[in-house]
């Protein structure tokens, strides 16, 4: 029987060759865009999870501060118990940030007086004691001010959730959208199907080994589609990665490093599960009018 139902899935799979290459290739386009959704989403929960557990400050040098003792000045800083990681920004990393981001003023910013030029230490504070950093780094010998930067990032945390969000709805759309293609992929076959049946039925077949060529023909196609969407991930997974932890580099954060041999893995796996699905479903559908 599992011979029968084998080669019954494979001469329906011979059909309309043409609609099922677009069903295929539609299914692979949308479980890429999916697995990339979910990379994106993997992303701003772990830029999102970091800015809010994380508390700066900023340092401010004196603008008589000589920049060979800016070293010392950093050190220092770094020292201070309650200081996760300090960076410092001197003029010229201030010149060079600025001109990336204003390209057109950058000319007239590199006119102004040295002492007008921002030099200051971004402070990451890991303890929990924020006054008592703040009240050391004010008596670090070359620092000007402290500036606690408590709600600076308010903005971006508002953004990144709308960011998990919307990247969720996206996700559960794509997916809808999937689902329905193959249900009415596999309905269009409904002639072939009650054929199966009655033939299997005079046979003496029962129910489950009846349903078995649909499942066959909907594992078949789903496992192409999941496939080719895996390959293309891994194919440019690597390019999509690198262009994402340029966007969060520019931004100030760590570069991430997706997995992707295990989401092609859920790519080929979710492909199949959905093509039988699909292909039981319709079956069992139209078994019942």
């Amino acid at each position: 029987m599992h011979v029968l139902a084998l080669r019954l899935a494979l001469s329906h799979l011979r059909q309309k060759p043409f609609s099922r290459i677009v069903v295929i290739s539609s299914m692979a386009c949308i479980l890429l865009m999916n697995a990339m959704v979910f990379l994106l989403f993997q992303s701003f929960s772990s830029s999102l999870a970091e800015v809010r557990s994380a508390r700066f400050m900023t340092a401010y040098l004196e603008p008589t501060l000589a920049p060979a003792r800016e070293a010392e000045v950093l050190s220092a800083v770094k020292k201070i118990p309650g200081v996760g990681s300090a960076q410092l920004v001197s003029r010229d990393a201030f010149l060079s940030n600025f001109s990336k981001y204003f390209p057109q003023l950058s000319d007239a910013v590199s006119t102004l007086e040295a002492d007008t030029i921002p030099r200051y230490v971004k402070v990451k504070v890991s303890g929990e004691n924020e006054a008592g950093v703040q009240s050391r780094l004010q008596t670090v010998h070359g620092v000007e001010m402290v500036e606690l930067n408590q709600h600076r990032y308010a903005g971006l945390i508002g953004a990144l959730s709308t960011l998990r969000k919307l990247a969720l709805a996206l996700i559960g759309g794509m997916s809808t959208a999937l689902l329905c293609i193959l249900l009415n992929h596999f309905k269009l076959g409904s002639s072939f199907q009650t054929q199966v049946r009655k033939t299997l039925s005079v046979l003496g077949a029962r129910p489950s080994h009846i349903l078995l060529p649909f499942a066959i023909e909907g594992l078949i196609e789903g496992a192409l589609g999941g496939a080719l969407a895996a390959g293309l991930l891994l194919a440019y997974g690597r390019l999509f990665e690198s262009q994402m932890n340029e966007l969060f580099a520019a931004i100030g954060y760590h570069p991430y490093h997706f997995e992707l041999l295990g989401l092609a893995l859920v790519l080929a796996m979710v492909g199949t599960l959905s093509g039988m699905t699909g292909s039981l479903w319709a079956a069992v559908r139209i078994a019942k009018r």
